[in-house]
C-alpha cells in the first residue's frame, strides 16, 4: 500500500516534466516537416514529387532500374547515396531522408510528396532482404503501392 502512495506523486512528477518536453519535440518535428515539404515543392523541378534514394548495391540496383524507374522515374529526384559527397550535393534531399527516413531501413527509400497531404514513406530494405531468401511477395507489394501512389498523385496534379 505504501508503495502506491509513494509511486503516485513520482509518476505525476515524471508526467509533468515529460509532457512539455514531448510537446516541444513533436511540435518542432511537425514544423520541420512542414518546412521541408514546402522547400521540396518550391525547389524541385515541376513534375518531380518523389525522392528515390538508394546506394549502388547489387541486391537492389537491378530491380530498381528495371522495375521502379521505368514506371516512376519521370516523377523522381534520384539520389545515389554511394557517392561520398552526396550530402553536400543534395543538402535538401539529405534533410528529407534524415527527417522521414530516420535511422531504420532508410536505404533504399522513396518519399512521395502529394500535392495535398502528408508525405508517404516507402521502405524497401526488408523487402530486398526477403527477396534474397527467395520471397518476393513483400517487394512486389511495396513496389505496387509505390507505383499506385505515384499514379494517384499524377492524376491529382
Amino acid at each position: 500500500m505504501w508503495q502506491t502512495i509513494l509511486a503516485v506523486p513520482i509518476l505525476v512528477l515524471v508526467v509533468l516534466i515529460a509532457a512539455p518536453a514531448l510537446l516541444i519535440y513533436y511540435t518542432g518535428r511537425l514544423i520541420r516537416g512542414l518546412w521541408l515539404q514546402s522547400r521540396v515543392k518550391l525547389t524541385w523541378p515541376k513534375g518531380k514529387f518523389v525522392l528515390l534514394a538508394y546506394t549502388n548495391n547489387r541486391k537492389w540496383v537491378p530491380y530498381i532500374e528495371a522495375h521502379l524507374l521505368p514506371n516512376i522515374g519521370d516523377a523522381c529526384v534520384v539520389v545515389d547515396r554511394s557517392d561520398a559527397q552526396w550530402k553536400e550535393r543534395f543538402p535538401l534531399e539529405a534533410s528529407v531522408i534524415s527527417h522521414w527516413g530516420g535511422y531504420r531501413e532508410h536505404n533504399p527509400l522513396a518519399v512521395v510528396f502529394p500535392t495535398i497531404g502528408r508525405p508517404r514513406v516507402f521502405r524497401v530494405y526488408k523487402a530486398f532482404q526477403e527477396l534474397q531468401r527467395g520471397k518476393d511477395q513483400r517487394l512486389e507489394n511495396v513496389s505496387k503501392q509505390l507505383v499506385d501512389t505515384v499514379e494517384q498523385c499524377r492524376k491529382v496534379s
